[in-house]
Parts: C-alpha cells; structure tokens; sequence
C-alpha cells in the first residue's frame, strides 16, 4: 500500500537529554513526549499519536493530559483519545460485550465515538468498565473475535 504524499510521520519519543533533564527538574516522560509533538505541531493539518497503554487516558500527569494543558485553545477543544481494546482484554468489557449480544446486538467491531454520549444506565449497569475506560477516553474501538 503507497504511503499518501502528504503525509509526514514525526517521532515524539522523549530524547536522551530530556531524560537527563527529568533527573534534575522531576519532571515526566509524558511532559517531554507532548511538548515533542507539540513542536511538530501544524495548524490546519491532521494529526494522530500512536502510543500505547494507558498513557493516553484522560488523567492527570499522563500523555493526553499533558498534550491538552500545553495546547493551544483551539487545539484543545478538538483533541479527543481513543482506546483499541480487543473483546477480552479486560473483565469489566467483556461482561458489557455480554449483554450486548444478550440483547441481539451484531457481534462485529465497533466504535463508541463519544462515551460520554452513552445513556446513564449504561454507566450505572457497568460501573467498572465506566470507572476503567468510559470515563477515560473519548473514543472506544473495541475488536471483536
């Protein structure tokens, strides 16, 4: 598959010297990796950050955290996360996979876009899956096998 033209990959990853620096100033690797890709940063283009783990969950000190304090406004505003989760990867979304198909909803893959859009039931039926991700992402993308 060709790569499209216009498409430009930049690494974000923290650099030696920043992690020097962490030593000296107690800062973070998030801190360094945001204010990496915020130097690379173009108004008026596209751009997607890959990075795995909980780094881009919606806490405090943590990637997507520190990407939105740095940020400009009208940056911010538009900056969303998403988790891929595969349908076993935890209890808590499995029990919620579980009633969906009790409920007749195709097995197939899907994307919550907004999680904070779902009905509160829904919250109140899965605390624990609310808790671990809703609350944390804005996006859900979960594969089902």
């Amino acid at each position: 598959m060709a790569r499209p033209q216009d498409l430009k990959i930049f690494g974000i990853e923290e650099t030696d010297e920043q992690e020097k620096e962490q030593y000296v100033h107690s800062g973070s690797r998030d801190k360094s990796i945001a204010r990496n890709f915020l130097k690379s940063y173009q108004p008026g283009m596209s751009h997607i950050v890959l990075f795995g783990a909980f780094h881009c969950a919606n806490e405090p000190h943590w990637l997507f955290q520190n990407l939105k304090s740095q940020a400009p406004l009208s940056l911010k505003n538009r900056m969303l996360n998403a988790w891929v989760l595969e349908e076993h990867q935890t209890g808590p979304l499995e029990a919620f996979l579980s009633f969906l198909d009790e409920i007749g909803i195709e097995k197939k893959n899907f994307v919550i876009p907004d999680t904070s859009g779902l009905h509160p039931r829904i919250y109140e039926l899965f605390q624990g899956l609310s808790h671990q991700i809703f609350e944390k992402v804005c996006t859900l993308i979960v594969f089902r096998v």
